[in-house]
């Protein structure tokens, strides 16, 4: 491991050795950043839909069960789709029956 680190640390020192033209640096981004950036999730689980909706696993388990929200079977795994989740939502939203009734 640490000859691992020691590559990373002379990469990274070569990466941001100033220009001998401009003497401007190189961004800082290093090896190890670009290996442990994150990506953007596409899908969720059952558990996650249920945390980001504030209801039950067995809720979510449910609405899929009965066509109501679209759901993929991958492997062994349960996924909802970032976008379907967001139509969902767009779809099943209650707002108008929040509004009030006008008074005529």
């Amino acid at each position: 491991m640490r000859a691992h680190e020691d590559g990373i640390r002379r990469l990274t020192t070569d990466i941001n050795a100033p220009t001998r033209e401009s003497g401007i640096t190189a961004p800082q981004e290093t090896v190890r950043d670009k290996r442990t950036r994150t990506l953007e999730k596409l899908t969720y689980t059952v558990s996650e839909t249920a945390q980001a909706l504030g209801i039950s696993r067995h809720t979510v388990e449910r609405l899929i069960r009965s066509g109501s929200l679209p759901a993929m079977r991958v492997a062994r795994r349960v996924l909802v789709s970032k976008a379907a989740l967001a139509h969902w939502l767009e779809a099943n939203s209650t707002s108008h029956l929040l509004q009030r009734p006008d008074a005529s």
